[in-house]
């Protein structure tokens, strides 16, 4: 199968469709045409990485051939990521897809600390930027010249007081800055990532894009007016998304979150007093997060997306799930604790319109995905057994 540069030869083998949905950005790219048929094998590379694997079909392989073949011949020889929020366990999941599955994006990392975890591959340049510094955040992005900004930085999740922190508020102008800074330097594509929190506590039922947003914590709030800031569009030359992520788990996780807890308390045979659990809620590992985002970035479709597994299960299961496979069930103390203020009785993503738009859906199940972050959680304590705040990475 012989993967031409001329969009006519294309057509013959990949829909119509597909060529007319997926075109990134135009602002930056000449001839349209010839890069309506490079952001079309990006997207098909894109959905190839959510088996985490190098591309292995034809349609595939062809299509990775065609993004490096087309790259010479296109202004913007390669996609330029400015990444917000690169240590964070979201982050570092999506610099290990893009590291793995996509080496060709140039990703710009913006972070406080001058420690970024580099990918297996590709090429991360650090930016030491705080992004509550105006002055700082105007220079790192001209010196950066991305073409794609994907906004996850924030509070860190770690933070025990993230709902309420007065900090939420700083960071809703900080980022409506950074948009402002990005799109002037010529930026053609920003993605939001968003929260479930958004919706608020009040809806026990799946929540689509359209539910209302009123969440009741400052956090929720924050989110959702950059959320409106986004959504309200940045004019014809700027296509923007948000990605509201519900819950997720999985490799990188901060080890005060309930899954890591979990897990290393089990580990070392230490009992662990949860809530009944009884509530349910939707969980995604970060690495289907990633290629969420992933997709989300390598299109140019516009509005909000629920990123979420479209299944909702009980806490208390997933709790039971760790246990099956790491033994000690009598360890997890059901009901010694309190419930928290998250109280809906299920939190729930309806996902159809990332499936039918975007055309991602997650790749692993939830026992699959929980029992690759045992083994993941094994590995770093067999490093660092003493130390878990150093866990998160290696």
């Amino acid at each position: 199968m012989r993967a031409d540069t001329d969009s006519g030869s294309v057509e013959g083998w990949l829909r119509q469709e597909d060529l007319d949905a997926w075109v990134v950005p135009r602002k930056s790219f000449e001839p349209a045409s010839r890069q309506q048929v490079y952001g079309l094998a990006c997207r098909l590379v894109s959905r190839s990485v959510s088996s985490h694997e190098e591309p292995s079909s034809d349609r595939f392989a062809v299509s990775w051939r065609m993004c490096r073949a087309l790259r010479g011949q296109c202004i913007v020889v390669s996609l330029r990521l400015l990444l917000t929020g690169p240590t964070g366990f979201l982050g570092r999941n999506l610099l290990d897809l893009l590291g793995r599955s996509a080496p060709d994006v140039e990703v710009h990392a913006f972070s406080r600390s001058a420690d970024i975890p580099k990918p297996w591959k590709g090429s991360v340049t650090a930016h030491q930027v705080d992004l509550f510094d105006p002055v700082a955040v105007a220079r790192a992005v001209e010196a950066a010249s991305c073409t794609h900004l994907c906004h996850m930085g924030w509070i860190g999740a770690e933070s025990s007081n993230r709902l309420v922190s007065p900090e939420n508020t700083q960071w809703v102008e900080a980022s409506k800055y950074l948009f402002e800074r990005f799109t002037e330097q010529g930026g053609g594509r920003i993605v939001q990532v968003g929260s479930c929190i958004e919706y608020g506590n009040g809806i026990d039922s799946a929540q689509n894009e359209d539910s209302p947003l009123n969440s009741d914590t400052a956090y929720g709030r924050a989110k959702a007016d950059v959320s409106r800031a986004v959504l309200d569009g940045f004019g014809d030359e700027v296509t923007a998304a948000v990605a509201r992520v519900f819950f997720c788990y999985g490799r990188h996780e901060q080890s005060e979150r309930l899954v890591p807890a979990i897990i290393t308390s089990l580990l070392a045979g230490e009992p662990l007093d949860l809530t009944e659990g009884r509530q349910r809620r939707d969980y995604l590992d970060g690495r289907d997060v990633a290629s969420a985002l992933f997709a989300i970035l390598s299109s140019d479709a516009e509005g909000a997306f629920n990123v979420g597994s479209g299944e909702s299960v009980e806490v208390r299961r997933v709790a039971e799930i760790l246990s099956d496979t790491i033994g000690g069930r009598e360890l997890l103390r059901f009901g010694a604790r309190a419930e928290g203020i998250d109280t809906a009785k299920e939190i729930l993503a309806d996902t159809s319109r990332i499936r039918s738009v975007i055309g991602w859906s997650p790749s692993m199940s939830l026992e699959d995905g929980l029992s690759d972050t045992i083994d993941w959680w094994r590995d770093q304590l067999s490093r660092d057994p003493d130390n878990l705040t150093k866990v998160r990475s290696s």
